[in-house]
C-alpha cells in the first residue's frame, strides 16, 4: 500500500505540472477514497470482523472510523491536491483566480465526499465485489435520468437551469451543497450504523 501511494503521488505530481488544468483536484482525493473505502473489504478478509469486535471497540465505533478515516482522507488529499494544482499555476505563469479556483475545488470535494457517503454503506452491505456492481449500476441509472431530461425538457432548458445556478450567489450557491453534503452524511451514517448492527459474526 505505501508503494501504491508513493505512485500515485508521483503521478498526482506530473499530472499537476503538465498542464491538465484542475483535474489533480478531482484524481489525488478521488484514488484516497478509493483505497480508504477498501479497507472494509480487508476488514471482511480472514474473520477479521471478529477479531476487531474482541477489541474494546464495538459496531458503532466501527462505522464511525470508517466514515472519519473516508473524509478525513479525501479532505488530506484534497488540500495537498490544491496546493499542488495552485503551485504548478504559478510557476507555469498562470494567473490564480482564488475566488474561481476555489469555488470549482470545493465543488469537486463535496462530490467525491458524496461519491463516498454512497460507497460506504453499499461496502459494508453487499461487500466489495457487489458494491462495485451497484455502483456501476446507480451511474447508469444516473446517466438515464440525464439522458431523459435531455429528451423531455430539451437542451435548451436545461442549458438555461445551468446558466441559472451558475449565476447564483456564491454564498447560497456554496450552503445549499454542504447542506445537501450534510444531510447525505446524516443519512448515509445512520444506515451504515443500522447495517452493521444487524450483521452476525
Amino acid at each position: 500500500t505505501k508503494q501504491t501511494l508513493v505512485i500515485l503521488f508521483a503521478i498526482a505530481v506530473a499530472v499537476a505540472f503538465s498542464g491538465n488544468g484542475n483535474f489533480i483536484i478531482g484524481y489525488l482525493p478521488f484514488v484516497v477514497e478509493m483505497i480508504a473505502i477498501s479497507t472494509i473489504a480487508y476488514d471482511e478478509m480472514d474473520h477479521g470482523y471478529q477479531f476487531l469486535l474482541t477489541l474494546p471497540i464495538n459496531k458503532k465505533t466501527y462505522v464511525r472510523e470508517k466514515y472519519l478515516l473516508c473524509a478525513g482522507g479525501v479532505v488530506a488529499a484534497w488540500v495537498i491536491a490544491v496546493c499542488l494544482y495552485l503551485v504548478s499555476k504559478v510557476v507555469r505563469g498562470i494567473p490564480v483566480v482564488v475566488a474561481e479556483d476555489m469555488l470549482t475545488a470545493a465543488v469537486i470535494l463535496l462530490i467525491i465526499l458524496l461519491i463516498s457517503f454512497f460507497m460506504i454503506p453499499a461496502h459494508i452491505k453487499f461487500g466489495c465485489e457487489k458494491s462495485r456492481i451497484l455502483t456501476l449500476g446507480m451511474m447508469g441509472v444516473i446517466a438515464a435520468i440525464a439522458y431523459l431530461c435531455e429528451v423531455v425538457f430539451g437542451k435548451e432548458r436545461l442549458y438555461q437551469a445551468l446558466t441559472m445556478i451558475d449565476n447564483m450567489n456564491v454564498a447560497v450557491l456554496a450552503g445549499n451543497i454542504i447542506g445537501i453534503t450534510l444531510l447525505t452524511l446524516f443519512i448515509s451514517y445512520q444506515i451504515s450504523r443500522r447495517i452493521m448492527e444487524k450483521k452476525e459474526f
